[in-house]
Formats: structure tokens, sequence, C-alpha cells
């Protein structure tokens, strides 16, 4: 309508571009403060990381139970551990890329950045135990050194749980 004549509207153009960008500057303030106000000041990549920590910690809770009451005899060993390897990786991919995101922002504290490195270390010899517990439970058929690696299994578990950085949101 700015460019129109004036028989469409009573007011010129640039009046009608003059209201146009109030209106604009006031729908953008507007969504602005709601944002700050509800959410929080943008901390959108630790509310992603932290969802990603849940969602990793749950998959391999899950998995360590698949294991555990999967039948050697029933279960093709080879195709059991092929497809945790792409359930794995299709898991954990998601989280090194928020954790790279998160590690980038300009608001993190150091503690937040040495807690994400030992969340990931974590992830990555839990991934380790999760396969050498294939091997015991499907391959070697030894219950003592199953025990062994849940136990390990367990430990990895509650330092991961630890790492979570839903303390430091504000």
């Amino acid at each position: 309508l700015a460019q129109t004549t004036e028989m469409n509207s009573p007011e010129g153009p640039f009046v009608m571009m003059l209201n146009r960008g109030i209106c604009t500057l006031l729908g953008i303030t507007i969504v602005l403060m709601g944002d700050y106000f509800l959410f929080q000041t943008y901390h959108y990549s630790q509310k992603l990381y932290l969802f990603h920590q849940m969602t990793v910690y749950n998959f391999f809770k899950e998995v360590v139970q698949q294991i555990t009451k999967a039948s050697p005899q029933k279960v093709n060993s080879s195709i059991f551990t092929a497809k945790l390897r792409n359930q794995v990786i299709k898991t954990c991919a998601p989280i090194v890329v928020s954790s790279q995101n998160l590690k980038l922002e300009t608001k993190i504290s150091p503690q937040t950045i040495e807690q994400i490195d030992a969340f990931q270390e974590t992830i990555w010899e839990i991934r380790r135990i999760l396969f050498a517990l294939c091997v015991s439970e499907f391959v070697l058929h030894s219950p003592k050194i199953t025990q062994k690696h849940l136990q390990r299994f367990d430990t990895l578990m509650n330092k991961a749980k630890s790492n979570f950085i839903y303390t430091h949101l504000t």
C-alpha cells in the first residue's frame, strides 16, 4: 500500500511506511522480551545439550537391559551387534554436535565446559563397555566377566548422571 496512490488509503506512502516500521519494531520487541522472560535468556544450547544427555543416558540403560535379557541361543550375536552399533552411532552423533555448539557460546563457564568434556569421555567409555558386554554375554558366555562389565557400567552411568548440566540452567 505504501507505493499505491492515495485513493486506496487516506494516508500518504510515507505515513504508511512509518506505521508499518513502528508496528514491526513493536512486534520484534514483544517477541524478544517474551523470550527473555519466559525462556530465561536464550539458553537454547544448554537445553538442547541436556535433552541429548538424557536421551543418551536412557538409551544406554535400555540397551543394557536388552543385552542382559537376550538369550545367547535365541539371538544372532553378529546381527545384534551390528544393529547395536548403528543405534549407538545414531543416538550419540547429535550430542557431539550439541556439545561443540555449547562450547562455542560466550556466556558458558569453565566449570560447564569441564562437565561437558567429562560427560563426553564417560559416554565413550560406556560405549566400549556396551560392546565388551556383548562379547562377554554372546561370545564368551562368562557370567563373571559380564558381572564385572555391569559393575563398571553402573559406575560410569552414575558418573555420567553427575555431569548433567541441568544444575547450571538459570
